[in-house]
C-alpha cells in the first residue's frame, strides 16, 4: 500500500502532493472531494481531505501504528472516583478492592496495532431510526405504542424509547416519533455473496470468480484485472438494501492508491451504475434477483465487450 497514506510521511506532504493524492482517492471511490481541512485534538493536528458522497461527508484519516489496551493508571482516580467506586461496593456488598487490579481484569493488554488508512463518516448517523409522523400506517398498526405516546403526552418526560420498536420526543412544535428498522452488515455481505454466486455461476466460466473479502467478482488475465465491484454508504434496513455496482478494468500491476489519478492507459474502464442513476437494492432474495438481471445486462454490454477488445492485444 502507499506509504504517503500513513500519517507519518502524509504529514510530511506538501499541500499540493496531498491535494492531488486526495483527488485520486476521490476518482478512485467515486467521490466529491471538497478540499482539504484541519482537525486536531490532544494536542495531535492533521490537515486531510473531506469527501461527499450520496449527501453523507468522509474524512480521509491515514493509517498509522498505535497503542491499544491499559495496564495502569497514569495518575489514579480523582477523589470523586474513588468515593463513586467505594459507594459502589457497599450497595453491590463487595469487599473493596484496589480499583487498578479490579479494571485490568476487564482491559485487554497494551499492545502495538497498524491501522490501515481509512474514510470515516464524519457525521455521527443512527441509521436504524427513522423518522415518521403519527399517522403513519406503521405507527397506527400499534395500538400498545398508541397508547404509551398517549401517556407519554401526559407525563413530563422529554422523550420514550420501546425498544427496538419506536421512539417519540418533545419538541418546540410538539412531538416527533421515529420508528426502529433494524440493519445488519451481514445481511449486506449475504446479500452480495448470493448475488456475486450467481453472477459467479454465469461467468464462471470466462474465468471470474466471486471474492468475499473483497466484495468484487474478478478476472485477472497477463495484463489485466476485469471485476465487479460492490459497495454499501449505509442507510440498509431489513427490507431495503442499497448498493453501488461499479466494471473496472485495471492494468497489472495496479496500484489504488498511487500518485497519478487513474487515466485511460492505467484504467480502461470504469462505470459506475449509481452515477448514472441505475439504483439496486439486495433486501431479499426477488431484489436479488432482479439486480442480477440488471448488473448482466450491463456486465453484457460495458464489461465483456471491452475485455475482449483487450484481450486480443495480449
Amino acid at each position: 500500500m502507499n506509504e504517503r497514506l500513513f500519517r507519518p510521511q502524509f504529514n510530511q506532504m506538501e499541500t499540493t502532493e496531498k491535494q492531488a493524492l486526495m483527488e485520486n482517492l476521490a476518482v478512485r471511490y467515486t467521490m466529491t472531494f471538497l478540499g482539504l481541512q484541519p482537525f486536531d485534538r490532544w494536542g495531535q493536528s492533521c490537515t486531510t481531505g473531506v469527501f461527499e458522497k450520496d449527501g453523507r461527508e468522509f474524512v480521509f484519516v491515514p493509517g498509522d501504528t498505535v497503542t491499544l489496551g491499559w495496564d495502569h493508571f497514569a495518575v489514579g482516580l480523582n477523589p470523586d472516583s474513588r468515593w463513586e467506586l467505594d459507594y459502589l461496593f457497599q450497595e453491590w456488598e463487595m469487599e473493596p478492592r484496589d480499583p487498578e487490579e479490579m479494571i485490568q481484569e476487564s482491559m485487554a493488554s497494551v499492545r502495538q496495532a497498524s491501522i490501515g488508512p481509512m474514510l470515516v463518516g464524519r457525521k455521527l448517523e443512527e441509521l436504524c431510526w427513522e423518522p415518521v409522523k403519527m399517522n403513519d400506517p406503521r405507527v397506527t398498526a400499534h395500538p400498545d405504542w398508541l397508547k404509551k405516546f398517549r401517556e407519554f403526552a401526559w407525563s413530563d418526560l422529554d422523550s420514550l424509547t420501546l425498544h427496538k420498536s419506536t421512539r417519540i420526543e418533545r419538541t418546540e412544535k410538539g412531538f416527533q416519533i421515529w420508528i426502529y428498522n433494524r440493519t445488519d452488515y451481514d445481511e449486506l455481505l449475504d446479500g452480495l455473496e448470493m448475488l456475486g454466486t450467481k453472477l459467479q455461476g454465469k461467468y464462471g466460466h470466462l474465468g471470474f470468480k466471486y471474492k468475499k473479502s473483497d466484495k468484487t467478482l474478478t478476472r485477472h488475465s497477463k495484463n489485466f484485472t476485469y471485476m465487479i465491484a460492490f459497495s454499501s454508504f449505509g442507510g440498509n434496513t431489513k427490507d431495503s438494501i442499497s448498493i453501488e455496482v461499479c466494471y473496472i478494468i485495471n492494468t497489472r500491476p495496479y496500484d489504488p492508491y498511487g500518485y497519478a489519478k487513474p487515466d485511460i492507459n492505467t484504467q480502461p474502464l470504469f462505470y459506475s451504475l449509481r452515477d448514472n442513476e441505475i439504483y439496486l437494492d439486495i433486501g431479499n432474495e426477488e431484489k436479488i434477483y432482479n439486480a442480477f438481471e440488471v448488473v448482466c445486462q450491463w456486465m453484457d454490454k460495458i464489461l465483456i465487450p471491452k475485455m475482449n477488445e483487450l484481450c486480443a492485444t495480449e
